[in-house]
């Protein structure tokens, strides 16, 4: 498969896409910077202590303990980069300052409203938002908390480098992008939810598990590093950036962010073709 259209690398990213995710950095700095100064552990919120190598991913939902101040803090600030984003989308604007009162409603928890989704995915009938916003607030929200401990927790880089499964090491979420590297010809995962990056067999769906020989394709962006692989087993995608096609330059800023916004719609290409990221 191949589809006509050129991309640069990095790839081009709208003013108010780029401006609303580097507010979303610094809040995640912060938020960083402060269990960091308060000296919060990571076994202290939920990393395991003293692992050696996982069979599963290392953070479980229902062994985490968040702070509570910093949940809510962050979950606020992140409603207000919402409100900002969708200004001018009428239904999801009133929908953001339905959510942003209940947030500062004393009766209300913030840090329940997360812990529970995460163990059960569970969406209370009193919160206003969308069933696909609400999952991005929830998922933005959790972002700077797994990534600290996926950066904090022990042995967390030589589990990761053994790691070998098509989820993520830390979190067990899926991949959102991968990258084929120029020196080995690797194929590395890269988790969106906690910034974790581990190699996978290039050869196989990193959803169903299919060999590529049996029902794995990839279509293309013409002279362009970047393409989709897609699995007719399972219907399932992948964006792939291919740094053999990465000018030199450029070898040293991978930004896996910048790469994931800039390439939306490669996502859109693809769901058009009746594929999904992940099984259906």
């Amino acid at each position: 498969m191949k589809k006509s259209r050129q991309l640069t690398y990095p790839p081009p990213v709208a003013d108010g896409m780029k401006k609303f995710y580097e507010n979303l950095d610094e809040i995640y700095s912060q938020v960083q910077k402060n269990l960091t100064a308060e000296a919060i552990s990571p076994v202290d919120i939920g990393y395991p202590e003293n692992p050696a190598s996982a069979d599963k991913p290392l953070l479980r939902p229902g062994e985490l303990n968040l702070p509570g101040e910093e949940v809510e803090k962050v979950m606020l600030e992140i409603t207000g980069e919402f409100l900002g984003f969708f200004s001018e989308e009428e239904k999801k604007f009133s929908d953001l300052e339905e959510f942003r009162d209940l947030l500062a409603d004393d009766d209300f928890s913030a840090h329940e409203l997360l812990i529970n989704y995460l163990q059960d995915e569970i969406i209370p009938a009193e919160q206003p938002l969308e069933k696909n916003l609400f999952n991005q607030m929830m998922l933005f929200t959790i972002r700077p908390f797994f990534s600290w401990l996926a950066r904090e927790g022990e042995n967390s880089a030589k589990i990761t480098d053994s790691w070998r499964e098509s989820f993520c090491p830390i979190c067990g979420a899926i991949p959102e992008l991968a990258r084929l590297t120029g020196e080995r010809g690797e194929r590395r995962l890269w988790c969106w939810v906690c910034s974790t990056e581990w190699q996978y067999n290039r050869f196989y769906c990193p959803h169903c598990g299919e060999e590529k020989a049996d029902g794995q394709r990839y279509f293309t962006v013409e002279e362009s590093a970047y393409r989709v692989d897609v699995c007719d087993s399972c219907d399932g995608y992948l964006k792939v950036i291919d740094e053999e096609k990465v000018s030199e330059k450029h070898h040293d800023s991978l930004s896996w962010m910048i790469n994931d916004i800039g390439t939306q719609h490669l996502d859109r290409l693809a769901r058009q073709e009746g594929y999904e990221l992940g099984e259906k």
